[in-house]
């Protein structure tokens, strides 16, 4: 899971070395991972939408984070998973490997930029690309869904604007073939791009300039943050969520620490995140692999190069290589890629409160902004007293007393708040713990908020 593409467009100005070069949009101000859409942010000057209440609430969670975002990361542990992948992508990034003689898996780290998967593709010309992350939104709306560069071109012929993300990574293929003189790999444009831009448009670019379909594998983003609401029972994601932040706080411990070396083990394959946000896409995303090697064009070798987010390149070769469970993968796909409606659960407002900040605790801040805009209808569709739950749930489970008191661990929390020996912090905690559904609660109420507020204020 995963993820953001900031702001390369701004710099693309530097990548036209000559007259000959394709210039780009101005109004593409910057783009946007999506996990199911290469989103275009762009200021066309259109008329802003009032906001309701909870949209705002989204907006003024946003500002918040960016003020505050390092601070509050490193004093609460909010993040810090997050923040510890950003530090070590030169580890996280997994170099390609054969998983047979007609497809290559690469993982990557979203944001860096590392080239070798796009240029393992312009060296092996694959009929198929299959990606976690689509070229652009419209790409991203099913699962399955194709893009080549004949598309990206009869597209631009019609209205350039009309999908941005897919006319800049047509336009960069375009730039490339245009170097018929010369191996586009050794020319001045490709260097450039290497060094202005993150992996995804590097893969997308170089699959259009050697005529590959390239494949979205995943499922659109909707549908997995909604089953991550929406699928387990309350008493599971709150379980999932008190993992999440256990984990954080082990890793702020020092790393000689046993409790931080035992940080990854607890959590389990029954986990909810674990299962909706990365074994269930692993399935998804294996079976359109397959889809492709078995299709009249995939027979050849090397016809197929897979590129997905290092989370995601172990569970995809172990799936792939699991020959005896894939019918049973197959079976399953349709039922993944389902999603029940939000209103049409229990608690709604507390669930998605609880699997917002647990996904704060896990992703990026920019994944974070893309996550609040695929779920921002679900909760401008509560109903009043679901409305003011979400709210209510939202301020609690961000503040650092729950987050603490999600620590079920005795050990790993004294170890947290005192260091050594015990803390009487614990049960000072009790009551915000009872809140919790996996102890029989049903979340923040009015009543119980201000102290909440109160007990997290500091006096000076």
């Amino acid at each position: 899971m995963t993820l953001s593409l900031n702001n390369f467009c701004r710099a693309f100005p530097s990548l036209q070395n000559n007259s000959t070069s394709t210039s780009f949009s101005s109004s593409a101000s910057s783009f946007s991972d999506s996990r199911g859409g290469f989103i275009v942010r762009a200021s066309l000057g259109t008329k802003k939408k009032k906001k309701n209440h909870l949209v705002a609430h989204f907006h003024r969670e946003k500002t918040h984070r960016q003020q505050s975002h390092h601070h509050r990361r490193r004093r609460r542990g909010v993040g810090v998973a997050a923040e510890q992948q950003e530090n070590n992508n030169e580890k996280n990034f997994q170099t390609g490997e054969r998983l047979d003689e007609k497809v290559s898996l690469f993982g990557i780290t979203h944001t860096q930029k590392e080239y070798e998967a796009a240029e393992y593709i312009m060296k092996s010309k694959p009929k198929f690309v299959v990606c976690e992350t689509a070229v652009s939104a419209g790409h991203g709306e099913q699962h399955g869904n194709m893009v080549t560069f004949e598309q990206g071109v009869q597209q631009m012929m019609i209205d350039p604007t009309l999908d941005e993300a897919l006319t800049f990574v047509t336009r960069l293929a375009g730039e490339m073939k245009s170097e018929v003189d010369k191996d586009a790999l050794v020319g001045d444009f490709w260097m450039s791009m290497r060094e202005q831009l993150p992996a995804e448009p590097l893969v997308y670019a170089a699959a259009m300039y050697v005529d590959a379909k390239i494949v979205f594998a995943d499922r659109p983003k909707r549908s997995t943050y909604g089953r991550l609401v929406t699928e387990p029972t309350l008493e599971e994601l709150d379980e999932a969520f008190s993992k999440q932040s256990e984990r954080n706080y082990r890793l702020l411990l020092p790393e000689s620490d046993k409790l931080r070396q035992e940080c990854d083990s607890i959590i389990t394959e029954n986990d909810a995140f674990q299962k909706y946000i990365i074994d269930e896409r692993d399935q998804i995303m294996t079976s359109c692999i397959r889809k492709c090697v078995s299709s009249e064009d995939g027979q050849s070798a090397n016809s197929v190069v897979v590129v997905v987010g290092a989370d995601h390149f172990e569970g995809i070769k172990k799936c792939y290589k699991d020959v005896f469970g894939a019918s049973e993968v197959e079976a399953k796909v349709p039922e993944l890629l389902e999603c029940k409606d939000v209103s049409s659960v229990d608690s709604p407002g507390l669930r998605l409160a609880i699997a917002l900040r647990m996904l704060g605790l896990r992703c990026s801040p920019d994944l974070i902004d893309d996550i609040m805009r695929s779920l921002e209808k679900d909760v401008a569709g509560l109903d009043n007293a679901e409305k003011e739950k979400f709210e209510l749930n939202s301020e609690a489970f961000g503040s650092t007393r729950m987050l603490l008191a999600l620590v079920d661990d005795r050990e790993v929390f004294d170890a947290t708040v005192a260091g050594l020996g015990k803390s009487d912090f614990w049960e000072k905690l009790a009551k915000f713990r009872n809140m919790r559904p996996k102890y029989g609660g049903s979340g923040m109420d009015e009543a119980n908020i201000n102290e909440l507020r109160l007990a997290s204020m500091v006096g000076f």
